[in-house]
């Protein structure tokens, strides 16, 4: 055996598994090629698995088989494909699966073959389905689908969680279990685009405050509309808002009419990730009122970009912006309002005092560090003694 061959052989080839395509989770699937590329990056040797679209494509065409033929591509065939590849490169070296999102864990149900992680982002839709928020639809089949999933996640040997929030909420999954898996923390890192300073940003037509992210309950968007709606009278020159993301329910539109915020609420759909980077530089500052988050992408890329941030005042934004971040009450508008409007009074001298802490914070989210804490959980996963 060669040299090259022989360290090739030492080192453990991670199996990362993916979303499936046709769902386009941007955010799963950036997620992906952050893992990718932290890992290349530091040397790691790495392939990434995806489910193929087969019997989906049936789905296309009848509607009514669109859920059952994603389920047999996903939780059918894809499972086979991973316990072939783990076992055709199992002959030669350590192997170590890596499912890059809690989603997806029956991926894995009862899978034995080499040590399991998987990555917890959130549990916002597991503890909804399982009737621990108020207000969302109930559904027997959901509820039984992301109690499924729920228990194949738990089989993993080390859960990564985004968030000390999002550990939190898995110790009180994890703690009912005999055997609970090992749980760690690793915060996602800042994507490297956002790192980089545009050459010169095009000044906005006209200063406005932003908001990126998409119509989920959990987003709060239409407690947005409310704070919104406070903040315009205590501004000497009220700011227009714009909303990236997905397009607005009919919820939404009709409650901006009712306010008569129809030439003051620009939403912009499907927004590509340039749009997003020039709209936190142009932007006076963002504003995030999110009632739940499993880590919260848009704050940190806001503060990387020097973007001024007013976000909830709860975790995990908390952990993300640390004194870097302006918080209030998203469940209490006219506080949020007077929060946000006693800091944009205060001019570009505030804006540029913020936007300076706000990169100082954000680089504290790198991908190297990122790369560091991954593969520390990996060599832990190899290492641990099997019970």
């Amino acid at each position: 055996m060669t040299a090259n061959a022989e360290e090739s052989a030492a080192q453990p080839l991670i199996i990362l598994a993916g979303t499936y395509p046709p769902e386009r989770l941007a955010s799963m699937e950036r997620y992906m090629r952050l893992v990718e590329k932290a890992l290349r990056d530091s040397g790691q040797s790495v392939l990434t698995l995806q489910p193929r679209e087969r019997f989906g494509q049936a789905g296309r065409r009848f509607p009514h088989l669109a859920k059952i033929s994603t389920y047999v591509d996903k939780y059918i065939l894809f499972p086979k494909t991973l316990t072939r590849e783990v076992a055709r490169h199992g002959r030669s070296r350590r192997v170590l699966l890596h499912v890059l999102d809690q989603g997806n864990s029956l991926y894995v149900r009862g899978f034995t073959q080499c040590p399991v992680v998987v990555t917890c982002h959130d549990l916002i839709a597991a503890k909804s389905r399982l009737r621990q928020h108020e207000g969302v639809r109930r559904n027997s089949f959901g509820q039984w689908h992301h109690q499924r999933n729920l228990d194949a996640m738990l089989t993993a040997d080390t859960i990564v969680c985004a968030s000390d929030k999002t550990l939190t909420d898995c110790r009180e999954f994890a703690g009912r279990l005999h055997r609970p898996p090992h749980l760690t923390r690793v915060y996602n890192p800042l994507s490297p685009e956002f790192e980089t300073p545009l050459p010169v940003a095009p000044a906005a037509s006209a200063p406005f405050l932003l908001h990126v992210g998409n119509s989920a309950w959990y987003k709060n968007r239409i407690g947005l509309l409310h704070i919104y709606a406070a903040l315009r009278p205590l501004l000497d020159t009220p700011l227009p808002l714009h909303l990236y993301g997905e397009p607005l329910r009919h919820e939404e539109t009709c409650l901006i009419h009712s306010m008569g915020l129809d030439q003051s609420v620009f939403s912009h759909p499907s927004p590509s990730d340039g749009e997003i980077h020039l709209a936190y530089h142009q932007a006076e500052a963002l504003v995030f009122p999110s009632l739940e988050e499993g880590f919260g992408w848009p704050p940190l890329e806001a503060m990387a970009c020097g973007c001024p941030v007013f976000a909830s005042n709860r975790p995990p934004l908390t952990e993300i912006g640390g004194t870097a971040i302006q918080y209030f009450d998203p469940e209490k508008p006219a506080e949020a309002a007077q929060v946000i409007a006693s800091k944009l009074k205060l001019g570009s001298v505030w804006r540029t005092a913020q936007g300076e802490l706000g990169r100082k914070r954000a680089a504290q989210f790198s991908l190297t560090q990122f790369a560091d804490e991954l593969n520390a959980v990996y060599r832990s996963t190899l290492n641990r003694p099997v019970v």
